[in-house]
């Protein structure tokens, strides 16, 4: 059975691989700032897991997945900027997307292809919710992994 742990791990591998995300981050979202983390980690993936569903035959688990950059306001107009980043990274989000539908099929050679990315996916633009202009694209991913609730596997003693 795949855990928090093995999702969290397939986003990393991702960003990792990927040519145009320079870091990934899982931890708080307050620490995602640029003054925080320094510009050289931008565009940085963040995916964190925010919520699990256990149903009878599986459970899904909810990760809120950002893309982000820092609009440097000097280099920019502020609309051209914004405008240059939420198109590149929207791209860089589909393409987070796509991998992570193969290694969810197994197309990619993951140990367990028995899991699965709820599609469609609503993305949103942001900007500023910090004070650096941090700009990108939000969203919510939504993990089905096979839950067999079955007591055999449990650690109980008899």
């Amino acid at each position: 059975m795949q855990t928090v742990k093995d999702i969290t791990e397939a986003f990393s591998k991702i960003a990792g691989n990927h040519a145009q995300i320079n870091s990934f981050r899982t931890s708080s979202f307050d620490e995602i700032a640029a003054e925080k983390l320094g510009v050289a980690n931008y565009p940085m993936l963040y995916a964190q897991c925010t919520s699990a569903e256990i149903n009878g035959g599986y459970t899904e688990f909810d990760f809120d997945v950002i893309i982000a950059s820092y609009l440097i306001e000097e280099k920019h107009e502020k609309n051209d900027g914004m405008t240059d980043i939420y198109s590149q990274l929207l791209l860089v989000l589909q393409d987070v997307i796509a991998a992570f539908s193969l290694s969810a099929s197994g197309a990619t050679g993951s140990a367990d292809s028995s899991w699965g990315l709820d599609l469609p996916i609503i993305c949103e633009p942001f900007t500023a919710r910090f004070t650096d202009m941090l700009t990108g694209w939000s969203s919510t991913f939504t993990v089905r992994i096979p839950n067999s609730i079955n007591l055999c596997d449990a650690p109980f003693s008899a």
